[in-house]
């Protein structure tokens, strides 16, 4: 019967080449005696592979389109029905210890009506439920119409929304930049 076996080998890690670092842990003496203590070089390219992976976030975009059939509504609407929305969220915000104050941002698509169709959020304001009442309300505005279009028709705005919360008062802003 034929045995079987293993077989070691060893690769060696080029990297480890780089002069002045080395790739293994050495032994550092401890001169009173006792326990050693052990110190680790790492090589560059192992460095910069964890800089990499760390910096390897995942991302995801969050945007919002408009119902279809439902009206529209201009920034001056948008306001205030910010404001009686934040007006029964702000308890909620208070009593969660979440910011009393707080921003968001989006990127809208527009046509060249001045009707957003898309609004990409790009800075949420710290709490998913205030982000979904600004994107529904961002993808429901009517904007005076752009003065340039590009070929199909589309233009692009920033907006800004934020609110204030305080003990027995709410307020809401909306400012397209």
């Amino acid at each position: 019967m034929k045995g079987t076996g293993s077989t070691r080998t060893a690769t060696r890690w080029s990297s480890c080449r780089a002069p002045s670092v080395e790739c293994r842990v050495l032994r550092v003496g401890n001169p009173a005696g006792g326990a050693l203590k052990y110190r680790h070089f790492w090589a560059p390219s192992v460095l910069a592979a964890a800089l990499a992976l760390a910096a390897c976030t995942q991302r995801r975009t969050v945007y919002f389109e408009p119902v279809g059939g439902a009206g529209r509504m201009s920034v001056d609407d948008a306001r205030a029905q910010l404001g009686a929305a934040m007006g029964e969220e702000c308890p909620r915000l208070l009593q969660e210890s979440k910011a009393p104050t707080a921003e968001a941002r989006f990127a809208l698509a527009v046509d060249s009506s001045g009707a957003v169709w898309r609004a990409t959020l790009t800075q949420s304001a710290g709490d998913i439920r205030v982000d979904a009442e600004f994107g529904t309300v961002a993808a429901s505005l009517r904007l005076p119409p752009p003065a340039a279009v590009d070929e199909h028709g589309q233009a692009e705005s920033r907006l800004r929304m934020a609110y204030s919360c305080s003990a027995g008062a709410a307020t809401a802003t909306v400012e397209v930049m």
